[in-house]
């Protein structure tokens, strides 16, 4: 039967909402370092003596240190598993490298009678090679910081003393030469790179499906 005055409804409603957000992070760090240091003493050296020689006399005090050093790094952080990856990378390299020397070539408190020539001889040639580098790569999804820094110290000290002192007393049929010469190198190769890459990737679905009526 039916009443006009009294309405029947009847409603039927379904919604399915599906949705995906996800985030991941990655963080890397790398170091490296690298540390050297040579101390030398050379000393050719007549000290309160008595010296008669027929022929020429040769004094040699010579330093030929060398150091060889690298010391090198990468960081790589990659974040791409979700929708927001974040990505940090950080990357430092650092060497000291250090050369000190003391180089005599002294005659003190003697005396000293050459037939020939006397010379006396100090010097250096110490040498230093150093490269240090540094690389960071960052690849992220939503956030990619990356850092990279190289630095390298590098010192070379030396005292080179060649004379004759302290009341000696020297006789030479010849020549008599000093020497003192310092030709120490120092070279360097330091360098760093950072990239930092972002690629944005948004992945987000939904689904709604409503159904609705009425009936009398």
């Amino acid at each position: 039967r039916l009443d006009a005055g009294r309405p029947v409804t009847q409603t039927q409603t379904t919604t399915n909402t599906r949705s995906n957000n996800q985030r991941s992070w990655a963080v890397a760090g790398a170091g490296a370092g690298s540390g050297n240091a040579i101390t030398n003493t050379i000393d050719a050296h007549v000290l309160n003596a008595l010296v008669h020689a027929g022929g020429s006399v040769a004094m040699t005090a010579v330093d030929t240190s060398t150091i060889q050093a690298a010391a090198g790094e990468v960081a790589l952080a990659i974040a791409r598993g979700g929708s927001s990856g974040s990505a940090i990378g950080v990357g430092a390299s650092l060497a000291f490298n250090e050369i000190q020397s003391t180089i005599h070539a002294l005659i003190q408190h003697s005396t000293v009678t050459a037939g020939g020539g006397l010379t006396l001889t100090a010097g250096s040639t110490g040498k230093i090679d150093a490269l240090t580098i540094s690389g960071s790569v960052s690849d992220g999804t939503g956030l990619a910081i990356s850092g990279a820094g190289a630095a390298s110290d590098n010192e070379i000290h030396n005292t080179i003393e060649s004379g004759i002192s302290d009341t000696s007393t020297v006789d030479a049929g010849g020549a008599v030469a000093l020497s003192a010469a310092d030709s120490a190198t120092i070279r360097v190769i330091a360098g760093a790179v950072a990239i930092a890459a972002v690629l944005p990737i948004s992945s987000t679905g939904s689904m709604s499906n409503t159904n609705t009526s009425a009936a009398v």
